[in-house]
């Protein structure tokens, strides 16, 4: 990861209105339920991210969250962020766990990644302890960071 790029977009003297322009992003569907989103920088691949977004009806198209992980792959990172139902919904219920162990396993396939790392934000952090513990996942894991989480 480059940190210049990530403190530079991230810090407080960034104009939080803009965004790096140069990211692909990639929209999958999955089971016709939700999608997993994909961004990449075409020149810059220093690692992988799960980002597992908390309670917002916006999901991944909510402009902080894309912000966030345009300024991610920008740094370098290859970033996967499902949008959860459960958490568009703001409803908290066991299919979180599902469905992010789904998308994990998706992304971890699309990116032939032998090891990821993994950050929760708030209530989803729930979904990423459960990878964290979860018997063949957590061998895939490079690192969990939990945001806010409760």
């Amino acid at each position: 990861m480059d940190w210049l790029r990530l403190l530079f977009w991230l810090g407080p003297w960034s104009d939080q209105e803009k965004s790096p322009q140069k990211i692909e992003k990639e929209i999958l569907p999955l089971e016709n339920r939700f999608d997993l989103w994909i961004y990449n920088h075409p020149k810059r691949n220093l690692g992988t991210i799960f980002v597992i977004p908390g309670l917002h009806p916006e999901g991944p198209a909510d402009i902080r969250l894309d912000r966030f992980c345009r300024v991610l792959a920008n740094s370098g990172m290859r970033v996967g962020v499902p949008s959860l139902p459960t958490m568009r919904d703001v409803v908290m219920s066991r299919a979180i766990l599902e469905d992010t162990k789904h998308a994990f396993q998706v992304f971890l396939e699309k990116t032939g990644e032998e090891k990821i790392g993994i950050f929760s934000i708030s209530a989803a952090s729930i979904a990423g302890f459960s990878l964290a513990v979860d018997l063949i996942l957590s061998k895939r894991i490079s690192f969990l960071h939990s945001f806010g989480g409760f």
